[in-house]
Order: C-alpha cells, then sequence, then structure tokens
C-alpha cells in the first residue's frame, strides 16, 4: 500500500539518527537534498507528493542509499520496508552486492513484538506514542555523546562487579558515586558488556540532559518510534517509559545514565528526571537503572537510589592494569604505587605515561610524597610540562570544548579569535607537520595527545576526561575570548536563508544552539539572548518568529525551557532587566506548552515585577495578557478576566490596538468556558470590529474562527457555516496557509456533529495535507488524531470505501462544504 506519510517521516527520523557530520549537528533534509542532487526545496515538493513533483523510485532509492552510507539504516529489512511504503521495488542482486548496501546485515536479528501502548496519565488523548516493527539494529548502545568501549583501563574490579550485580538483583536503581577519574563509566561499560541485557541505552547527561531525546533513544533502542511533540511534557514520557517497562516481562533494557550530577540543579533534580528517578527506585520490571554521580540524588520525598560508592582499584587490580599499560618495574614496586596513588586509575594511566614517554623509573617517582586524591592532577602538571609548546597550546584549546569535537571546529573556533593563534614553527618532534593552526596539524597534534592518553580520540571526534578538561582549561589565558571565538564559528555554520530555506528541524539550527551555549559559558548573556530571542526567522511565508518559537513550533519545548531557564539565571549584572523579563515570559511560554501552567504562572509574574517604569510597554502588556492565559488555563476564570481589565487599562489610553484585540479574543473563550456563549458571541464580535479597522487580515480569518465555533455551540449551523466559508475565502486570498488548514479541522467537527462524515473527513484530508506543509508535529497530531477516531469507528471495508470518496472530494481544489450557504 502506497504511504508516502509514513516515508516522509520515516526519512525524517532516519536523518536524525544518520552520523554528525564535521560541524557536529545530525543530518538535516538539506544535506539529504545535496547527497541525491536535489534543491532543499524540490525535495520537499517531492516528499510532499505535490502534483507538479511526484517521487519516483529513483527518488526513493537514492534516499535510502545516502540514509544508508550515513549510517542511519543498517540491515536489509530495513531497505526493503522503507521502499516498500512507496511501492518501490528492493534493490537487485547486483545492488546488494555494492556498497554501500554490501555493508548491511542480511538476516537481522529477530525484532521484538509490537508492544501495546500502555495508559499514560495525565497525558491528554492525543499524546500517540506511535509504535511501529523495527528491526533491531547491529549497534544497539549508539548514542549521540561517547560511551567508554572496553579499553586498557577495563581491567580486574572482579569484587566491585559482583557485588554490583547483588545491589541490581535487589534495588531497581543504583548510583555509582566517586570523584572523578575513579573509573565510575568505565566500571559500569564493564557491567553492561556481560549483564545479558536484551537492550541497553546510555545517556551522557552533561552532554544533552534534554529528556525528550533520551525517550527517543530509550525506545528507539526497543525498536519503538517516539515522536517527542506527540508528548511535550516530560513527566508524561517518564510515565509512559515506566508503564511500558513494568507492563512487559519480556523486556530487560539498562538505562545508564552517566554524569547525573549535571542535571541537579538548586531545585533538585529536574523535570523528567525527577520523575523517572522516583519511577526507577519504586521498580521498572526486570529493568534497571544504574546511575554515576559526584552528587548523590533524592527525590521530592526525600528518598534515595541505592548507593554504590566506588573507590580506587585494589592493589592487585592495580597492578593487572600497570601491567596491561606495560610498565616495567619490579612486583614490589607496582604493589607500593598503587597504594600511593590510592588505586586511582587515572593517576595510575598518567605513570604509565611518564615511565613510558618521559623515561622515568618507577623508583623515582615512588620518591614522591603527599600523593593524595590529587594525585591524577600531580602527575598531569608533570606531564603537561614534558609536552612540546605546540602539544601544550593544543590541549588547552581542545578544553573550549566540554563534548566530543573534531579537530575542523577546533581549527575553526581558533580561527575567529580576534588576535589568531599564534602558529607556532614546528619542533624537532613535528618535523614535516604544518607551522599553522589548520585542520590537518590539530588532528595530528590530537592524534599524539590521544596517545599520551590525556584525550581519547574516537570516530574523528576528540574529548578530554574531565580532570584534564578542568586542568586545561584552567591554564587558558583570557578563557572568555575562545568561548566567544568558538561561538562565532559556530554562527558562521548557519546559512539558511530565512527567505528561500528557513530552517525545518532542530539539526537546522544546532550549530545557533552550540554558539549560545559558548557565549553562555563566556558570561556573555547579551550575545546568548540575541541568539535565542532577538533573532529573527521567516517561515513558511507566516509572521517573523524568533528561535525560542520557532523551537516550540517543533515541539521542543524542553529543549527552550532549559535554554530560556540559563537565561534567567544569568548571574546579575550580566543580562539587563528587560532582557530578563523577556527571558522569563519565554520561560513561562515553555511551561505552558508542556502542561505545566501553575509553573507558567510564577514565571510570567516573575518577568512582570522586573518589568522597569521605562520598559517596552509592550512587553508589560505581553507579560500581563500572558498571566491572563495561564489563569484561563487553571479555571481562575476572575483572576483571567482581572488581568485582561488591567491589559485594557494600559492599552487603550495610548491607542495602542494590538493588545485590545487579543483581550477580546481572551475574553470570548473565558466566556466560552464558563457557557456563556451569546457574552462570548459579543466579544468575539468585538474582535473581529477591531480587526477590520485596523486591517488586520490574519486577525480577522482569526476572529471569523472563534465567531463560527461559538455559533456552533449555540446550535446556529447555517451562521457558524457563513463565518467558515469567509474566513476560508479570506485565508486563501492572503494565502494563510495556516489558517485555511485551521478552519479546515474545526470545520471537520461541525460536519461530524451533523453526520457529514464524508464531508468530515474530505475537510480533515485537506487540513492534514497543509498541516504537514508547514510542519507544526502537534497540529499534524490533532488531525490524525481525528481522522484515527473515524477509522476505528467503521468496518474496514467501509472505512476504505469512505477514504476513497472523501480523497476524492479532497483534491478537488474547487470542493467546499459550506457552498450552498
Amino acid at each position: 500500500m502506497y504511504n508516502l506519510t509514513a516515508f516522509r517521516n520515516k526519512v525524517r527520523e532516519l536523518c536524525r539518527r544518520s552520523a554528525p557530520y564535521d560541524d557536529e549537528r545530525r543530518a538535516s533534509l538539506t544535506d539529504l537534498a545535496d547527497a541525491i542532487g536535489l534543491s532543499r526545496g524540490e525535495l520537499s515538493y517531492r516528499l510532499n507528493g505535490t502534483n507538479k513533483a511526484k517521487l519516483t523510485d529513483q527518488d526513493a532509492r537514492a534516499i535510502v542509499r545516502a540514509l544508508t552510507e550515513w549510517g542511519a539504516i543498517n540491515t536489509r529489512a530495513e531497505v526493503v520496508e522503507m521502499l516498500a511504503l512507496v511501492n518501490c521495488p528492493p534493490p537487485s542482486a547486483a545492488d546488494w552486492e555494492a556498497p554501500p548496501f554490501d555493508q548491511l546485515i542480511a538476516s537481522p536479528l529477530p525484532a521484538p513484538a509490537i508492544l501495546p501502548s500502555p495508559a499514560v496519565s495525565p497525558a491528554p488523548a492525543s499524546a500517540n506514542v506511535r509504535l511501529a516493527k523495527v528491526e533491531q539494529r547491529r549497534d544497539i548502545i549508539r548514542p549521540p555523546s561517547h560511551q567508554p568501549e572496553s579499553s586498557r583501563l577495563a581491567v580486574g574490579r572482579t569484587r566491585e562487579l559482583a557485588a554490583l550485580r547483588a545491589a541490581l538483583n535487589k534495588h531497581t536503581c543504583v548510583a555509582i558515586t566517586g570523584g572523578g577519574g575513579i573509573g565510575k563509566s568505565t566500571f559500569v561499560a564493564m557491567y553492561g558488556e556481560g549483564a545479558g541485557y536484551s537492550t541497553v541505552c546510555w545517556r551522557n547527561l552533561h552532554h544533552n540532559p534534554n529528556f525528550a531525546d533520551f525517550t527517543e533513544a530509550a525506545l528507539s533502542s526497543l525498536g519503538l518510534y517516539f515522536d517527542p511533540s506527540a508528548m511535550p511534557r516530560p513527566q508524561d514520557q517518564a510515565n509512559y517509559i515506566a508503564t511500558l517497562l513494568r507492563g512487559n516481562s519480556d523486556i530487560r533494557q539498562l538505562l545508564v545514565l552517566n554524569n547525573f550530577e549535571s542535571i541537579i540543579g538548586p531545585d533538585g533534580v529536574e523535570a523528567g528526571w525527577q520523575e523517572l528517578l522516583e519511577l526507577a527506585i519504586a521498580g521498572l520490571g526486570n529493568s534497571r537503572v544504574l546511575i554515576t554521580t559526584r552528587e548523590m540524588p533524592y527525590t521530592r520525598q526525600g528518598r534515595e537510589p541505592h548507593r554504590f560508592a566506588l573507590a580506587g582499584m585494589s592493589v592487585a587490580d592495580g597492578v593487572a592494569l600497570l601491567e596491561a599499560l606495560e610498565v616495567q618495574a619490579a612486583p614490589d614496586q607496582l604493589e607500593q604505587a598503587v597504594k600511593l596513588a590510592g588505586g586511582h586509575p587515572l593517576a595510575l594511566v598518567f605513570l604509565a605515561d611518564l615511565s613510558h614517554n618521559q623515561g622515568y623509573a618507577v623508583a623515582d617517582l615512588l620518591k614522591e610524597t603527599a600523593w593524595s586524591e590529587r594525585i591524577a592532577e600531580r602527575f598531569l602538571d608533570r606531564i603537561y610540562r614534558q609536552l612540546t609548546p605546540s602539544a601544550q597550546a593544543a590541549l588547552t584549546y581542545f578544553s573550549v570544548f566540554d563534548a566530543p569535537v573534531r579537530a575542523a571546529t577546533m581549527a575553526g573556533m581558533l580561527a575567529h579569535l580576534p588576535t589568531p593563534a599564534t602558529p607556532l614553527p614546528p619542533t624537532e618532534r613535528e618535523v614535516g607537520r604544518e607551522a599553522s593552526w589548520g585542520e590537518a596539524r590539530v588532528r595530528s597534534l590530537g592524534n599524539e595527545l590521544a596517545g599520551r592518553n590525556l584525550l581519547d580520540s574516537r570516530g574523528g571526534y576528540y574529548q578530554l576526561h574531565p580532570i584534564v578538561r578542568e586542568y586545561a582549561h584552567s591554564r587558558l589565558t583570557d578563557r572568555p575570548a575562545y568561548h566567544r571565538a568558538a561561538a562565532a564559528y559556530y554562527q558562521s555554520l548557519y546559512t539558511h536563508d530565512p527567505d528561500t530555506n528557513p530552517p525545518q528541524q532542530l539539526a537546522d539550527v544546532q550549530p545557533l544552539l552550540y554558539a549560545f551555549d559558548h557565549f553562555c559559558t563566556a558570561d556573555d548573556y547579551n550575545a546568548a539572548y540575541d541568539i535565542f530571542i532577538a533573532g529573527r526567522w521567516r517561515m513558511s511565508g507566516d509572521r517573523f518568529v524568533h528561535l525560542s518559537l520557532l523551537l516550540n513550533r517543533w515541539g521542543e519545548y524542553s529543549r527552550t525551557f532549559a535554554i530560556c531557564k540559563r537565561l534567567t539565571e544569568a548571574p546579575t549584572g550580566l543580562l539587563d532587566g528587560e532582557k530578563r523579563s523577556v527571558a522569563f515570559n519565554n520561560l513561562g511560554v515553555a511551561c505552558r506548552n508542556l502542561g505545566q501552567y501553575q509553573e507558567a504562572l510564577i514565571y510570567y509574574q516573575r518577568g512582570l515585577a522586573l518589568v522597569g517604569e521605562q520598559s517596552d510597554i509592550r512587553l508589560r502588556l505581553d507579560l500581563l495578557s500572558n498571566v491572563a492565559v495561564a489563569y484561563e488555563w487553571l479555571k481562575d476564570y476572575d483572576q483571567a478576566i482581572s488581568y485582561n481589565q488591567q491589559v485594557l487599562a494600559l492599552a487603550e489610553p495610548i491607542g495602542y490596538l494590538h493588545p485590545q484585540g487579543t483581550v477580546w479574543t481572551s475574553l470570548g473563550h473565558i466566556y466560552a468556558k464558563r457557557g456563556d456563549y451569546i457574552q462570548a458571541l459579543a466579544y468575539h464580535q468585538r474582535g473581529l470590529t477591531l480587526a477590520q479597522q485596523t486591517n488586520d487580515e490574519k486577525g480577522i480569518v482569526t476572529d471569523l474562527l472563534n465567531l463560527a465555533e461559538t455559533y456552533h455551540h449555540l446550535g446556529q449551523i447555517e451562521a457558524a457555516m457563513q463565518h467558515y466559508q469567509r474566513g476560508l475565502v479570506l485565508a486563501e486570498q492572503l494565502g494563510y496557509l495556516d489558517g485555511q488548514a485551521t478552519i479546515w479541522h474545526k470545520g471537520a467537527r461541525l460536519l461530524l456533529d451533523q453526520g457529514r462524515q464524508r464531508d468530515a473527513l474530505a475537510c480533515l484530508l485537506k487540513a492534514l495535507q497543509m498541516r504537514e506543509q508547514i510542519g507544526n508535529q502537534e497540529d499534524i497530531e490533532q488531525t490524525r488524531d481525528i481522522i484515527a477516531t473515524i477509522r476505528t469507528a467503521l468496518p474496514a471495508a467501509e472505512w476504505r470505501k469512505l477514504f476513497a470518496e472523501a480523497g476524492q472530494l479532497a483534491a478537488d481544489s474547487n470542493w467546499r462544504p459550506w457552498a450552498s450557504t
């Protein structure tokens, strides 16, 4: 059965899953278009199946080939299933034997069964987590952030591993605590390799604390597809995961939450993670949660996961590690070294480096005194002093980045310094290397430092150990300048034109989010604010929006919340009061979108308290309007009316009409919710009159829609249809696609109430096509939910007949269900 929508959604999902590029971002549809030789717009047309641009078999094969080359597809079954969605024949025998398909698994591992969707409360009914049978991949554990691999550090710990297995037999959630460099992550990796879990989901929370990304990864490892916009609240996502794991005894999943201290703030564990922690402690069936952390987390009720304190290695294990590192010394000297180092694995690695590369004899190193828990840094300091000036500089430059980074990125950062880093001439060790700080030299020095165990090199990425990064970062002069340079480099990677090539997904704006992070690290919160809130993008001919609203449009509410919170927590004096007020306003919007209306109200009020007499009156009005909306959602209608009246008191004397229109709309909704549709009708009519006076054409469309809905509630069907028709005509004249889609969607409800099922379905199909073109996932899901309700209420044969008839109507651009009015 031809299903272009499913094919398009799968393409987007696999792009998000694909391997990073040199600029440290996931692939986008723009990248895919480049890979198959099309423009971004042409690819979009073909994926949406417009009349002038149909998706051909050649297009489908090219797309699947590109996704395979990027590592997003790993089995032949996935290729066949994707092509079947658009009735494209599978590759030929010759194609299977040629790159890139020759690297695919021919017979996939058994796929997990399709799991029932557990009841989730208080998630809305529209929060559908779409479950699909997905073949298990070769690399089940393949998170965006690095997981420790088996290495020379994975030595010993036999007694500790046995103790951890015993702890996990009794407790569902265990927190492994210990200082930096003690080997917590390596220890967990050693446990996970032989523990027999069906799937493992590893998340490094220091690099990516976003809960929606974790949910997507956790479900993906189970062979399930999750759309974050369908269930935006982190609390609901945590509840969904727990319900799924508890309700399926066949699932034995290990969730590893690395660097958990990263999401512990002044108010405790962040939303989503807090709920997951509580649920994990209570039990997750046969699944387990392992946390590595320097700070012990606790729930709102004061409960803690089972603590497993990891200390230094035993003498025998420490000696085994030194022997694995090929340190040459007498057995008693190796034992003494382990004792003096307290069994600290990283200290022993640095000792081995001094022995191998600096010519120190272990006997000489044993003369060191006052070996304490800082022994790793003492050895590190000695290693640093022995590095070439170029390697020393490279180490400090790598410390600018706290996540895995490519050589090209660091070279780009250095090129954006106000005064470029002075090239260091090659030393005797660097004969034949370039003197400048180009990508080739950075890569060469990165590999040299990796050979000295000072950083991890994997897949073209380099990452410093936290202890090494802290040490190197402290030696970097004028640190803010380097972080501003990194921000400037990431900004240079953003090339989307707002008119011809607007951003379509999170991956498109990821460079700007990296830039935001570096500006904050440089304490340049005003520049960070300018990126996230002051910038403007035009979307699909719609009004200009800033990046915060753009992320909300894509359903990235949790990410928006975290970013806005970082702005509101900027130190005093580093972000002016008005900008902080705007940040609080956006923080409230994020909470509102997450369904956290009480929290939204608190943030709106905090923003309102910061608005001074000289502040922009529009900001005060916006905050007052949002407070009114928050009270409306909390069903405190008296307070909502009171704040709307405050808006009018400010806006009317200065003749500022736009917020007045917002008030009439808000009051119309409030009285409709109270069941007073006559009063609601009066307010919506006032809103329409004001929109007509100000020539706000899109506002007129919205007010006509509100009037149509109110007439519907009053049972005045003919009046409702007339207003839907008037709104649709105007929206079409304006090319206002969002308005057209909303009218088709809401008009369908009226037709359903009238028993006109075929016409209602045709309206929904029109709305769905437009909403998919716009790309707002929440709106798309709302329309799909109503279609699904109609489908499940009918026998299969009757549904097929109805769908065919409705499809014919929807394909007729002149068809109007209200034409007779």
